[in-house]
C-alpha cells in the first residue's frame, strides 16, 4: 500500500508538473513588415506669358525680348532679358509663370540677378522689381505648393544714369528653390 500510495503521489506530480508546464509554455514566431517609403521631389517650371513696355504707341522705339535658358549645366533655368534701344523713364516689363511641379511645396529665394549693381548700384541706372499678380511687391521667400502657380511681373525701369548709345542692356535672373522646411544659411 504504501508503493502504491507513493506512486499515485508520483503520478500526480508527474500530471500536475505536465499541466503546469502546458500552462508555461512559450511559443516563438516572427513577424515580418516589408515597408516602402516613396519619397517627395522638388519641383518648378517657369514659363514666360508676355513682354511689354510703358511707351507710348506713337513712340515705340525700344523694346524687351526675353528666353529661358541655363548659363551652366548644374544651373536651375535662367530669365534672360534683352532691352534693346532702351532709354530712361522707361518701364519694361516681362509677365510670368512658376508652377509647382513636384510633389511637395516649395520656398523660393530671392532672385539671384547677373548684372543687378549695375543696374542699382551708387550710381545705378535704375530699379528691378518683381510684384504678383495684384502688383504688390514680393516678399521672399515665396511658397508655392504641388500644383500650385505664381503669377508674377518683373518691371525694369531706367533713370538718367543710363549711358547713350548702349544698344543692348543683358540680365539673367534666376530663382535658388528648396523644400518648403529647409533653413538656408
Amino acid at each position: 500500500m504504501k508503493t502504491a500510495k507513493i506512486g499515485a503521489i508520483f503520478l500526480v506530480s508527474v500530471m500536475a508538473l505536465a499541466g503546469a508546464s502546458a500552462g508555461y509554455a512559450l511559443w516563438i514566431d516572427e513577424l515580418h513588415l516589408d515597408i516602402d517609403v516613396q519619397t517627395g521631389y522638388i519641383g518648378l517650371e517657369w514659363s514666360i506669358e508676355g513682354f511689354g513696355d510703358s511707351e507710348p504707341i506713337d513712340k515705340d522705339f525700344s523694346y524687351i525680348d526675353g528666353y529661358l535658358w541655363s548659363w551652366t549645366e548644374d544651373a536651375n533655368t535662367g530669365l534672360w532679358l534683352n532691352i534693346y534701344n532702351g532709354y530712361p523713364c522707361i518701364d519694361y516689363y516681362v509677365d510670368f509663370n512658376i508652377e509647382c511641379t513636384g510633389s511637395i511645396p516649395v520656398h523660393i529665394e530671392s532672385p539671384y540677378v547677373w548684372g543687378m549693381n549695375q543696374l542699382t548700384g551708387p550710381d545705378g541706372l535704375g530699379t528691378l522689381v518683381i510684384t504678383d499678380i495684384t502688383g504688390a511687391v514680393v516678399q521672399f521667400p515665396l511658397q508655392i505648393h504641388p500644383g500650385g502657380t505664381f503669377y508674377g511681373r518683373i518691371t525694369v525701369h531706367f533713370n538718367n544714369n543710363l549711358p547713350q548709345d548702349t544698344f543692348v542692356w543683358l540680365t539673367c535672373i534666376s530663382f535658388e528653390y528648396h523644400q518648403w522646411n529647409e533653413n538656408l544659411p
